[in-house]
């Protein structure tokens, strides 16, 4: 059996270092998981999306090639002259596996913030059944596994956690 067959499908937890709930999902179809992190109703990140502005972290310019944010809005953001503005777009800001691809409810409830593991550089056990199914070979890449995930979901409850207050971009 591979990983992805004998690991859970979904998960939630409260992380102990920060008090925020955490939640890992696997991708009906394609297989490949997903975390997220619930923002909190008085948190300043409640509500915003993954392109909203908030004013540029301390620190930023050091890790701005950091290999966890996503590198699309990276790009996109660079080539907008962002690199030389005070704000800076919170899927750029948050620093996790492939940045940040999702914002909104989940089921109804509350306000997540989280990222896929189905970027180029990934294993997508979904994608590798339809190629190999096409006789188009096996795709290259990292299978992410669930504890990868799990790692992944408390770096950014932290980088969440330490975000109290953000002013007005």
């Amino acid at each position: 059996m591979m990983k992805w067959e004998t690991e859970p499908n979904e998960g939630a937890w409260v992380d102990e270092a920060t008090g925020l709930e955490c939640r890992i999902t696997r991708h009906q179809r394609m297989k490949h998981l997903c975390g997220y992190v619930r923002i909190p109703n008085d948190h300043p990140l409640h509500g915003k999306t993954d392109r909203d502005e908030i004013p540029r972290p301390a620190g930023f310019e050091t890790r701005a090639m950091d290999d966890r944010v996503g590198i699309l809005p990276f790009f996109a953001f660079a080539l907008s002259g962002g690199l030389d503005g005070d704000t800076i777009p919170i899927a750029v800001a948050l620093s996790v596996h492939g940045g940040i691809t999702f914002s909104a409810p989940i089921d109804g409830e509350g306000w997540w913030m989280g990222f896929d593991c189905s970027h180029c550089d990934d294993f997508v056990p979904g994608s590798a059944a339809f190629c190999e199914e096409h006789g188009l070979g096996t795709p290259g890449g990292v299978y992410r596994t669930w504890e990868y995930v799990e790692r992944e979901c408390r770096h950014l409850a932290g980088q969440i956690a330490m975000m109290v207050e953000v002013p007005d971009a």
